[in-house]
């Protein structure tokens, strides 16, 4: 359901919930305080707060989240690309990530490989865990989300979100 109870107005955190549950790649935006870069990764969540993605420790963004967690980000949610004048939507967010350290560790692994069973063969937990893999397992945290829909808010597409 994507209406609240008070009219039929689509409500723009269920749509973001379905956003953030069915796109599959993260455009995730780093910096190394004067330079920004963008990275392209696969993601998993278990809420729309907590983003989590796998990444080689050598990789730009993950050096740089090292050194400047602040991050901002976007997944497009749409099944297929068709070209101009397709209606658009999306979400944008801002937050800060890091890698997990390895408490939380086992936690986000099972979260990731819940979405994406794969890793399971190609980046054992075992071998992140003793440090055999360069691959680790990161974390955003999201403090705002605007949702761009111009399907359902054809007159205003852009819903920020800011309370959960």
């Amino acid at each position: 359901m994507t209406t609240t109870d008070h009219d039929s107005r689509p409500d723009p955190a269920i749509i973001l919930a379905e956003c953030v549950r069915t796109s599959k790649l993260m455009h995730l935006a780093t910096s190394d305080g004067d330079q920004p870069w963008l990275a392209h990764v696969w993601y998993a969540s278990n809420s729309v707060l907590e983003l989590f993605f796998l990444s080689n420790r050598g990789r730009r963004h993950s050096g740089e989240l090292e050194r400047n967690a602040r991050v901002a980000g976007g997944m497009v949610a749409l099944p297929e690309l068709v070209g101009l004048g397709q209606t658009v939507r999306g979400v944008t967010f801002a937050g800060v990530a890091g890698e997990l350290d390895d408490e939380e560790l086992v936690e986000g692994y099972h979260v990731y490989a819940d979405r994406w069973p794969q890793v399971e063969t190609l980046v054992p937990l075992s071998d992140m865990r003793t440090g055999v893999s360069p691959m680790r397992i990161y974390r955003v945290v999201v403090q705002e989300y605007v949702l761009f829909d111009e399907l359902r808010f054809p007159g205003s597409p852009r819903q920020r979100l800011t309370d959960w």
